[in-house]
């Protein structure tokens, strides 16, 4: 994939704010509280390139994720670093657990749940604007170190060529506590996401 243009880089923000958008509000009506949302971070690169990005691969994060596929292929991820993962479990079961240790299965199944709800609604979102066929696969949830949650992700992208990534922080007003959304396709979908995006727009 050539490096994108400026201009193209807007487009895909405004696409990619929909998506995000759908995910933050289905956020707040799940907790009942202000989520607010930060404006698309975008990065196209190749795969050694993801990690660097995304942060220090040794920390231990709550990560769910599901695959793309249909008109694209491609993956989404809620991630959760330790504290904001024990804050936001908190929120959803009203447990009191001071550290990740302390999870039940209960804990990671409702922070899998609001994984599968956000990133559902970004997929379907992105299907609609974009006129595309977009199913997932049933979400998986992990507490691992960041690097090996990508691994786990990245083996099964096409990884020839460069991949497109968004980024997107969904934060509780109220609580402080933070979501990181991530939009991945690989190179092939990469073209086709921002091709849609320039015929939906009329660039």
């Amino acid at each position: 994939m050539k490096k994108i243009t400026e201009e193209q880089i807007g487009q895909l923000a405004e696409v990619v704010n929909i998506g995000a958008g759908n995910a933050a509000t289905a956020m707040s009506h799940m907790i009942g509280k202000g989520v607010d949302m930060t404006v698309p971070f975008i990065h196209t690169g190749a795969i050694e390139d993801i990690h660097n990005v995304l942060g220090d691969t040794n920390e231990v994060v709550v990560n769910v994720f599901f695959r793309i596929h249909g008109d694209m292929e491609g993956a989404m991820l809620l991630i959760f670093n330790k504290k904001d993962a024990v804050g936001f479990a908190n929120m959803l079961t009203k447990s009191n657990h001071k550290d990740i240790k302390d999870f039940q299965d209960e804990d990671l199944s409702a922070l899998q749940e609001v994984g599968n709800i956000l990133l559902g609604a970004s997929v379907t979102a992105l299907g609609k604007f974009l006129d595309m066929n977009l199913l997932h696969s049933i979400p998986d949830v992990s507490v691992d170190m960041l690097g090996a949650s990508l691994d786990e992700i990245l083996v099964e992208l096409d990884t020839e060529g460069s991949l497109l990534l968004f980024e997107v922080d969904l934060t509780v007003k109220e609580a402080a506590k933070t979501g990181k959304l991530y939009f991945l396709f690989d190179p092939k979908s990469s073209k086709t996401v921002l091709e849609k995006t320039q015929e939906k727009l009329g660039a």
